[in-house]
């Protein structure tokens, strides 16, 4: 019992990055493995990347909230785009306003700003592709 105890305080108390992290290819909507965009995007934000993330959307999405990707890559690549076949089309409802004092944006990166109200400037997130084509290298616009 104690062996037991021991490996389950070890498991919940384990930095994420030992097992955590993101890598991998993913679906997003009905039946995916993320509802929303936002979904896989909080839970990536959240647990962080290891290698090259494609979330592949399977249906048409309405999306009610910001996406913030607020996350070092770290080199890798997130790609978004359809599933293979599917024509697809996403749809925000969050009005974007990246100049006005709310901060409200649709998709971006955020900067970084503690509880304190200190600013950081912009977190390192680059590699992000939007590729609209539901085929492997493609050049159709299928999003």
């Amino acid at each position: 019992m104690k062996k037991l105890f021991t490996l389950l305080l070890f498991v919940f108390l384990a930095p994420n990055s030992i097992w955590g992290q993101i890598h991998g290819t993913f679906t997003v909507g009905t039946g995916g493995n993320y509802a929303t965009l936002n979904d896989a995007i909080t839970e990536l934000n959240l647990f962080g990347i290891d290698g090259d993330c494609t979330f592949n959307i399977l249906n048409d999405l309405t999306e009610t909230s910001n996406i913030c990707v607020g996350l070092n890559t770290k080199g890798h690549t997130i790609t978004f785009k359809p599933a293979a076949g599917v024509i697809a089309t996403v749809t925000f409802t969050k009005t974007a306003d990246n100049t006005g004092a709310s901060g409200n944006w649709v998709i971006g990166v955020p900067n970084l700003t503690t509880t304190s109200g200190t600013n950081y400037g912009m977190v390192t997130t680059n590699n992000i592709v939007i590729d609209g084509s539901n085929t492997v290298g493609g050049t159709t616009r299928d999003l």
